[in-house]
C-alpha cells in the first residue's frame, strides 16, 4: 500500500484532482491484476483447451 502511494504520486499530472487521479490509476491497476489473476485461473483449471494433456503411458 505505501509503495502503490509512494510511486503512483510521481504520475499525477498538476492541475488535476489528486483523490479522484489515485483512485482512477488504482481502478486500472485493479482491474488489470484481476484480468491476470482470472487468466492465470482458466488456464489452471481442468479442462481448459490452452492447456496440452500429457500423452498416457502404455497406450
Amino acid at each position: 500500500m505505501i509503495f502503490f502511494v509512494a510511486v503512483v504520486a510521481q504520475f499525477l499530472p498538476e492541475g488535476h484532482s489528486v483523490l479522484g487521479t489515485t483512485l482512477l490509476l488504482g481502478a486500472v491497476d485493479a482491474v488489470i491484476a484481476a484480468g491476470r489473476l482470472l487468466h492465470c485461473a482458466g488456464c489452471c483449471a481442468p479442462g481448459c483447451t490452452a492447456r496440452r494433456s500429457a500423452p498416457r503411458a502404455g497406450g
